[in-house]
């Protein structure tokens, strides 16, 4: 009876074992939760990261790199203040961690709290090569257009794929309206990096370019391709109403404003909406100001209204 006893015991224990390595199995160990975290992040699978890093920090609150993943996860996801939170509780752990300070960077730039900013960049620049990068940003969002450019160039001479980099150059040209060298430095980016003609900000800069150069027909080959990556997001179409405006197509004109209004006000986005109307009210009244009996004369006036249009556009969006 007492082996008996010590057999079931055994048993019990034995198995009770196993149920917990069956946990820990299914739960996963706090690595893999971090390795996921870092792979759906970059991915674009914000919400899924954000759950998985959860976890990690969960099994392992001490381990400093986790709160760096978690504070760029916050950055994506616009908290700004969650993620200064992780990237002081990732420094208070580990103080030699670059990308820490390059997320506090970014949330610093992006509250425009600059003199803190900078400070982090210092601190970054000292722990790491990539610190052009975030001099990039830092010049950009200061309106230092010119300086950021020069900042991005060296990034790209030497490495062309760096597509921040890319995009922060392009978006300053936007900015100073240089028009011509945005698309000058895309075909360029091209060449070195295929991959980012796909990219939907690079293809969103081309087409601003192209339509405010009043070349419409290649700003719509532009953001068709945006349409189709992205069919649920309104600039798009906005963008898109306003080229066909340019080239007298008023019907499908009217259907993308249609279809922009209609997605701001699922998203319940009222400035959105209101702006909307103001723009093409705006466009209907210019062109009835510069109708005029010789049609080409006609659409040449309308394509210059339609590309001031578009540089405003650039700017606001």
């Amino acid at each position: 009876m007492r082996i008996a006893s010590v057999v079931i015991v055994f048993l019990i224990l034995v198995l009770s074992g196993a149920v917990f390595a069956i946990e820990d199995r299914v739960q996963g160990s706090w690595e893999d939760y971090y390795s996921q975290a870092r792979s759906k992040a970059y991915s674009g699978e914000t919400e899924e990261a954000f759950k998985d890093i959860e976890k990690a920090i969960s099994l392992n609150p001490d381990y400093a790199p986790l709160y760096v993943c978690r504070g760029g996860i916050y950055l994506k996801k616009g908290e700004l203040e969650k993620s200064l939170n992780d990237s002081n509780k990732a420094i208070s752990l580990d103080s030699k961690l670059a990308n820490a300070y390059k997320n506090r960077a970014v949330a610093y730039i992006e509250q425009k709290n600059y003199d803190l900013a900078k400070k982090d960049i210092l601190a970054f620049s000292s722990l790491s090569d990539e610190s052009n990068y975030l001099r990039a940003l830092y010049k950009h969002s200061r309106g230092e257009y010119l300086e950021a450019v020069k900042e991005a160039n060296i990034v790209l001479a030497n490495n062309p794929k760096e597509q921040r980099s890319a995009l922060i150059m392009l978006s300053s040209y936007i900015e100073l309206k240089n028009y011509i060298k945005v698309l000058e430095s895309a075909k360029e980016m091209e060449k070195k990096n295929p991959s980012i003609k796909e990219n939907p900000s690079f293809l969103y800069y081309k087409t601003i370019s192209y339509g405010a150069l009043g070349m419409p027909e290649k700003a719509l080959k532009c953001v068709n391709k945006l349409v189709a990556l992205d069919s649920q997001n309104p600039h798009y179409y906005e963008l898109r109403a306003v080229l066909y405006f340019g080239i007298l197509n008023k019907k499908a004109s009217h259907k993308d404003f249609e279809t922009a209004r209609g997605i701001y006000q699922k998203e319940g986005n009222q400035e959105g909406y209101v702006r909307l109307a103001e723009l093409e009210n705006e466009l209907i009244k210019q062109a009835k100001k510069q109708a005029v009996n010789n049609s080409a004369l006609y659409a040449s006036n309308i394509l210059s209204i339609v590309s001031g249009i578009l540089a405003i556009i650039a700017i606001s969006i």
